[in-house]
């Protein structure tokens, strides 16, 4: 029998993308093993065990006017780094999982997975453009391509260290703004423009 799958209209024609999903999944079993052994360990207790916006003591609105830590920006004490999107995943996890590390650290593995699923994405749509024109060829490359990503000690201990999160998440918005720009020009120069 033949495997229904869906296509990705590319310059190439209609092919296969089963590779980014593929490539995901390998990520994520791959870095699973942090969910079911990992703790709060160092910054993470400060970040979250310690933070009154992540434990929900205060309201919604002070994740704006707060530091990575829960501290006032405005405050001596703070070390200004501010992440508001981060500590707002803190947040969402904390209210879906509780204080729960298994469940941030699922969270972490998933986002680092789905920054995979993009990247590989990214490095098709640069390879068939610029190197190889064999549709084939180039998910070769953006498959090695995301599973260097994936297991890369840069990558890798961000998803571990659930403060990692706002590394992750800055490569996913990183990664898909990029897809986003390279789908959006090479349309642009298919009409000629």
């Amino acid at each position: 029998t033949k495997r229904s799958c869906h296509k990705f209209k590319t310059m190439a024609g209609s092919i296969n993308y089963d590779i980014p999903y593929t490539c995901a999944i390998v990520t994520f079993v791959i870095h699973s093993s942090i969910i079911f052994s990992g703790e709060f360990v160092w910054d993470d207790r400060a970040a979250i065990l310690g933070n009154p916006d992540v434990l929900g003591h205060r309201g919604i609105g002070q994740l704006f006017s707060n530091d990575f830590w829960g501290q006032q920006m405005s405050s001596s004490d703070s070390h200004k780094s501010f992440r508001p999107l981060a500590v707002l995943s803190f947040l969402i996890s904390r209210i879906v999982y509780g204080i729960n590390a298994r469940g941030f650290h699922f969270d972490n593995v998933f986002l680092h997975a789905l920054v995979v699923y993009f990247y590989s994405k990214f490095c098709f749509r640069l390879t068939e453009t610029y190197l190889a024109r064999d549709p084939k060829q180039a998910w070769h490359v953006a498959a090695a391509a995301s599973v260097f990503y994936s297991v890369h000690p840069v990558h890798v201990e961000p998803v571990c260290s659930i403060v990692g999160r706002s590394d992750i998440l800055c490569g996913l918005f990183f990664i898909v703004g990029l897809l986003c720009y390279t789908t959006s020009t090479i349309k642009t120069e298919a009409l000629g423009f």
